[in-house]
């Protein structure tokens, strides 16, 4: 199985994951031992601050990988206008020559987020959005994140979203896998402890919600297919099946939505 998304390489330039070379080969082998073969270690890039150089990253990641685990390197980028020259100028890690993790901001929905993405696939990236359903602007207004895929982005959810599935981010992450929105899936490990790569109990969670096949699809075929830099399957299919899904902030009636937004007609 492939995590695509762990803090697992030590004291790396502006992360925040393991402060020793101990804690981070603790995570290699509970990663392993949860049946993972494959790491994406990944490290904050964001605009303006200091973050580990590209090369140095590619090559740190590749230097702690194992017989039983192999990692590599890439950056989790903030999204942020400056980010366009970033890449441009080739100074963040991405995963099989094309594909870009791209961290929204946790608390608001940025009128420009769409102008940055599209701007970042028209310089032949693929931005890869690290767990929406973190987003608040996507927990008010969850269609955003198939706004995200008629775009041409791609999804990674997070495992510990399902810990809690009463959370917001609990019933984004449902609503979400009900509609095969997701394309790959991480642990976000960030040490050995409160949040290690040791999700056993959730990835059962989510074999039961969505099955073998779809199951697969995300922590296998997927992921492997972007590592080499093939495209990314899309497997939102039968997106108006679904049920409305009830939260605290009441019922997200799709089928209202589906009449009052001309993209989501385009899906």
């Amino acid at each position: 199985m492939y995590d695509f998304h762990a803090h697992m390489l030590p004291n790396l330039l502006g992360d925040d994951g393991p402060k020793s070379k101990e804690i981070s080969q603790r995570m290699i082998s509970q990663a392993s031992e949860t049946g993972f073969s494959d790491v994406i270690a990944v490290s904050h890039l964001i605009p303006g601050e200091a973050y580990e150089p590209c090369a140095s990253l590619v090559e740190k990641a590749a230097a702690q990988s194992t017989l039983e685990l192999r990692l590599h390197g890439a950056h989790e980028c903030y999204l942020m206008p400056e980010l366009i020259k970033i890449i441009k100028n080739r100074e963040a890690a991405v995963i099989g020559g094309r594909y870009i993790l791209v961290e929204l901001p946790m608390t608001n929905w940025m009128p420009n987020t769409l102008t940055i993405l599209m701007d970042i696939l028209s310089l032949g990236m693929t931005p890869v959005i690290s767990h929406p359903e973190r987003c608040e602007g996507i927990e008010r207004e969850p269609d955003r994140a198939l706004e995200l895929l008629h775009i041409g982005a791609k999804l990674q959810l997070n495992l510990d979203s399902l810990k809690d599935k009463k959370s917001y981010k609990g019933r984004v992450a449902l609503w979400l896998l009900k509609h095969r929105a997701y394309h790959v899936v991480g642990t976000d490990a960030h040490s050995d402890r409160r949040r290690s790569p040791l999700m056993s109990d959730e990835l059962v969670t989510l074999k039961t919600l969505v099955g073998a096949v779809y199951f697969n699809f995300l922590l296998r075929g997927n992921p492997e297919r972007m590592l080499r830099g093939a495209d990314a399957v899309d497997g939102f299919d039968g997106i108006w099946e679904a049920d409305d899904i009830e939260t605290n902030q009441g019922t997200w009636d799709l089928h209202a939505k589906r009449k009052q937004s001309s993209w989501i007609r385009k899906l």
